[in-house]
């Protein structure tokens, strides 16, 4: 009886089918790389699920995200006309193994992210990645530390290669100062968030009260409360 009442307490879904599809997804243009107006974001597939203080979260989504499961991700995507997929190298190889052995041609947008920047770009470029940028948490570091000259050199790496170079940033502040020195990448990525939800960084003494432009702590915002040594805000929080 409990199995029976809980089927029939779940919701009844029904997914649309492929061939139910009334058009293509319109594309668009940075230099001379077609991308769909939707692309898939890789957070999930990586393990990168920012559950704050649900510690279990990031393992638990890498674990459902085993390499048939990204296949199954990625090959009706491609059906419905989204052609990139925007990630980390670290998942390189699962999506050269995707072109080889299941015929897939999704583009590899690389956020080029890790401890080395040069060497995660030039990674990116040997496994085949359609376009890079430095991606947004490292960009914030660096334009916060005034290493503008790392940047400059980043995009240069990558458009030797001949691919489009970008940069990232969690922080309107990064795109400014990137722009105010002079820095002319081919196209952004910039997250849309607020900065003050329940688990942000308390703000320092360093940052000013424009949270549109100024991070709340030199680190990005969607860290969790917990990597700081306790919960220090209740929940959940006052509305």
């Amino acid at each position: 009886m409990g199995a029976g009442l809980a089927a029939a307490a779940r919701p009844a879904h029904r997914f649309a089918q492929a061939r139910e599809l009334k058009g293509r997804l319109p594309t668009g243009r940075i230099g001379g790389l077609e991308l769909s107006r939707v692309i898939l974001g890789g957070n999930l597939i990586g393990g990168w699920a920012h559950a704050r203080d649900l510690i279990y979260v990031s393992k638990l989504v890498k674990a459902y995200h085993h390499e048939g499961r990204i296949y199954e991700t990625f090959a009706p995507a491609e059906q419905c006309g989204i052609n990139a997929i925007l990630t980390n190298p670290v998942l390189c190889g699962v999506i050269n193994r995707y072109w080889k052995y299941a015929g897939g041609r999704i583009r590899f947008i690389s956020d080029c992210g890790g401890n080395d920047l040069l060497e995660r770009i030039r990674l990116s470029i040997d496994q085949g990645a359609a376009a890079c940028y430095v991606q947004g948490g490292t960009a914030d570091q660096l334009v916060e530390r005034e290493r503008f000259d790392t940047l400059a050199h980043a995009l240069d790496l990558i458009r030797a290669a001949g691919l489009p170079a970008g940069i990232g940033g969690h922080y309107l502040k990064t795109v400014v100062r990137c722009a105010e020195c002079g820095l002319k990448p081919d196209f952004w990525m910039k997250t849309l968030h607020r900065l003050d939800y329940w688990s942000a960084p308390p703000a320092s003494p360093s940052t000013t009260t424009d949270s549109a432009t100024t991070p709340t702590a030199s680190s990005p915002g969607w860290r969790s409360a917990r990597s700081r040594g306790s919960l220090s805000r209740s929940w959940p929080p006052a509305p």
